[in-house]
């Protein structure tokens, strides 16, 4: 009874100051008058982009967007009475991307200078954002920014709103934009705004990045530019449809962005959308269609490269109607080859390897009476069964003089697991922000990833060389031993938030995630 009256007060501790990366994070804008009234940050992803390859092209990276993106609540300028059909985001440009936001719809009217949503003049202007996202990526310049700018309710021609665009931009230096016509990989943009247009035919000799363009109201229409193609899902209108039928179209765009890969396409995926004017506010269609995504990618949670999903209330909203951590839960469909948390940088996958770091293979030993008899370093695959959640090895694998883990990396100490688990919160929380998120792979849904460490249930074998727990648990070994026949191991459970050490034979095989030197 003692033990679970501490679980529960470390827990609602825990909860009520960490939300995401570190402590609750206020806004370090609050002191601009114009800021005033945002609520705290559920979390920050400032630097997400930063262990991913430079050489993945936009196309094959999860990026969370958001459509209308200075149509904010409290910074936007909205007009009063005018929030039921204007309001987008309760977040401000700049703290949408603190949140992890990467992928921007512009709003602009050359005519009066000014960012809209639809008629609604916005406080915003064009030169407003690109300082915020100069200002951002020059503090974290890991980073890259999207603007896909649209002429929007001005009556101006292509060409002369094209004229407007590049004459904004001529304002700054040249190293700031990425305005070629292609879709640039990650090395080619980091600490970059990438300009992009929509629906504007006529760039008027102007370098202003490609151009897209779709029919309005589509729930899937296909495009090509002259170097590389794109889907787009942007059925707005929910005057005729339902929600499941928008939903179904925002699922079957993000299955065919993982089920149809294409380095040389993009794929745009707005989830906004509006219903009966002002009989429904956008908010309430936020909140309908942001939980469908949400639910959809919770139960595809080892999915990547989902393509671009467009939000409206990325973060949630004021009132907490629409769900905070769907960006969160958008970043997460990424591979990191490398995450770091605190002062430490972890791998982004538990280990798979067949070869000492020396290039002497691991043995691979299938059969359950010789792998209980073992003293020297082996390795499984769970049930012969590639699950993807690593291998399984032996302790003695684990301390082979030859290395088991690659150049650069070693496996944890008992001190640095340690170190990880006081970081995220104790023994009693943190499993719960290293968790998988979702039920696909653990059997209960009691983790968020705030890391992205993304710990899986990749069971164990035992002392009596069968296999146990896949789905149930996930161990990983440390480097320390304990005694001649034993040695420290980490052990997550899929119905709690707990890490707990324990004390096991070194002939039982359990994952390993490493360490950087």
């Amino acid at each position: 009874m003692k033990t679970n009256i501490i679980r529960a007060l470390t827990a609602v501790l825990f909860l009520s100051c960490f939300i995401g990366l570190g402590s609750c994070n206020k806004d370090d804008t609050s002191d601009d008058p114009s800021l005033l009234g945002e609520r705290d940050l559920p979390y920050t992803y400032m630097n997400w982009m930063a262990t991913l390859p430079d050489s993945l092209t936009l196309a094959q990276i999860t990026l969370p967007g958001t459509h209308d993106c200075a149509a904010d609540e409290h910074t936007g300028g909205v007009p009063s009475g005018s929030h039921w059909d204007v309001v987008c985001q309760d977040f401000s440009f700049p703290n949408q991307l603190k949140l992890g936001v990467r992928w921007f719809d512009v709003r602009y009217d050359d005519i009066d200078n000014r960012l809209h949503h639809y008629d609604y003049v916005l406080s915003r202007s064009l030169d407003d954002i690109i300082r915020d996202a100069r200002d951002f990526l020059a503090d974290h310049p890991s980073e890259v920014v999207v603007f896909l700018i649209k002429k929007e309710y001005g009556g101006s021609t292509d060409g002369t709103f094209s004229n407007k665009v590049a004459s904004v931009l001529n304002g700054y230096s040249d190293d700031l934009f990425y305005m070629e016509n292609n879709l640039p990989t990650l090395g080619e943009v980091r600490g970059k705004i990438v300009i992009c247009t929509h629906d504007n035919s006529n760039h008027n000799g102007h370098a202003l990045g490609p151009n897209y363009t779709w029919p309005g109201n589509t729930s899937l229409h296909f495009g090509n530019t002259d170097h590389f193609s794109f889907f787009v899902q942007d059925h707005y209108s929910l005057n005729y449809v339902d929600y499941d039928i928008k939903g179904n179209e925002i699922r079957t765009l993000i299955d065919i962005s993982v089920e149809h890969p294409d380095r040389h396409r993009i794929d745009l995926n707005y989830t906004s959308g509006e219903k009966n004017a002002r009989a429904t506010t956008i908010e309430t269609v936020a909140h309908n269609l942001n939980g469908n995504v949400r639910n959809y990618l919770l139960t595809h949670s080892g999915w990547r490269r989902c393509g671009v999903i467009m939000l409206n209330y990325a973060g949630g909203s004021d009132d907490g109607r629409c769900y905070s951590d769907l960006v969160r839960l958008i970043i997460q469909h990424n591979d990191f080859p490398e995450i770091k948390i605190g002062t430490q940088t972890w791998m982004g996958a538990n280990l798979h390897i067949v070869n000492y770091r020396n290039g002497d293979p691991i043995p691979k030993v299938t059969d359950p009476d010789q792998w209980k008899t073992l003293t020297t370093g082996a390795y499984c695959i769970y049930g012969n069964i590639h699950t993807g959640y690593g291998y399984l090895y032996n302790w003695h694998a684990v301390n082979d003089p030859r290395g088991l883990a690659p150049t650069g990396y070693h496996v944890p100490s008992e001190t640095e697991w340690n170190t990880l688990i006081n970081y995220c919160g104790g023994t009693y929380a943190a499993g719960m922000v290293l968790k998988d998120v979702g039920t696909q792979h653990w059997w209960g849904d009691h983790g968020t990833n705030n890391y992205f460490f993304t710990a899986y249930p990749g069971g164990r074998r035992d002392t009596d060389g069968a296999y146990y727990a896949l789905g149930e648990s996930g161990f990983w070994w440390c480097s320390t031993a304990s005694d001649a026949t034993n040695a420290i191991a980490y052990w997550m459970n899929y119905d709690n938030h707990d890490v707990f050490q324990k004390t096991k034979e070194k002939i039982i095989g359990y994952t390993v995630r490493c360490i950087k030197d």
